[in-house]
């Protein structure tokens, strides 16, 4: 298995759901883990993430904090806790004994 963090970012200077952009950089970040077969090439990807202040930003229902790094990336908590990201770990492993 491979684990990693990502980030995915967008300026947002376009309309969603009626909500005007200005400009500013929308930033979203989460994680995944990679299950690699014996040649080493991807068998299964799982990614996870919480796109709720993202789409509230996009939504015109929280302010964008542009610039600010934030999300499980920069070492903010994982959305649910450690709880949640252990259900998510206990599940990739319960999958692995089915293969």
């Amino acid at each position: 298995k491979v684990s990693f963090t990502w980030r995915h970012w967008a300026v947002f200077s376009g309309e969603f759901e009626g909500n005007q952009g200005t400009g500013e950089t929308i930033n979203m970040t989460g994680f995944g883990v990679v299950l690699l077969n014996d040649d080493m090439k991807a068998k299964r990807i799982d990614i996870y993430f919480d796109p709720t202040s993202f789409l509230n930003v996009l939504r015109g229902k929280a302010i964008c904090r542009d610039g600010i790094d934030r999300g499980v990336a920069f070492g903010e908590s994982i959305a649910g806790g450690l709880d949640a990201a252990a259900r998510m770990m206990a599940a990739i492993e319960s999958d692995d004994d089915e293969d």
